[in-house]
C-alpha cells in the first residue's frame, strides 16, 4: 500500500537504519534476482519482511538478538553458558524467514529470507585445552 507521499506503509514501520537498506533497493533494476547482505546494524525481521513482501528481494544479515524478537530457539544466554559447546546450532523457520544462532568464539545469529542451515559443514577452529586446530560443525 503507498500513502499519498508515495511512501508505502510496510517502510514506515521500520528502523532508520532499515530504511537506509530500503533506498539502496530502490536502486536496484530488478529486485527479484538481488540477494542483499547485511550486518548486525541494519539486520530485522521487519526489513527482511519489507524486502521480501514489497520488492521480491532476498536478504541475509547477521542480528542483534532485540531486533528478531522472540524467537523459539536458545537465547545468547542460554548459549553462552560453559555447558553449551562450540559448534552448537539452534534455529527455526515459519513464513520463509529463518533465525539460527551459532556458537563460536561468540553467539552469533543469522536471519535470512535466502538460504536455509542445509548443507551443514565444518570450519577449523583452535582449540586451547587441545592446543590445535579441530573440525567445529
Amino acid at each position: 500500500m503507498v500513502d499519498y507521499k508515495g511512501t508505502r506503509a510496510e517502510e514506515k514501520a521500520i528502523s532508520v537504519t532499515s530504511k537506509v537498506v530500503v533506498s539502496l533497493v530502490k536502486t536496484i533494476k530488478d529486485t527479484s534476482y538481488a540477494a542483499v547482505y547485511g550486518d548486525n546494524c541494519f539486520t530485522s525481521i521487519g526489513l527482511a519482511m519489507c524486502l521480501r513482501s514489497e520488492y521480491g528481494c532476498r536478504y541475509v544479515g547477521t542480528a542483534r538478538e532485540n531486533r528478531v524478537g522472540q524467537p523459539p530457539i536458545k537465547s545468547v544466554k542460554e548459549m553462552s553458558k560453559k555447558t553449551t559447546q562450540r559448534g552448537t546450532l539452534d534455529y527455526v523457520s515459519s513464513d520463509g524467514i529463518l533465525v539460527a544462532r551459532w556458537r563460536d568464539n561468540k553467539i552469533i545469529t543469522i536471519l535470512s529470507t535466502d538460504v536455509g542451515v542445509e548443507p551443514m559443514g565444518t570450519v577449523e577452529r583452535y582449540d586451547r585445552a587441545q592446543k590445535e586446530k579441530v573440525p567445529i560443525p
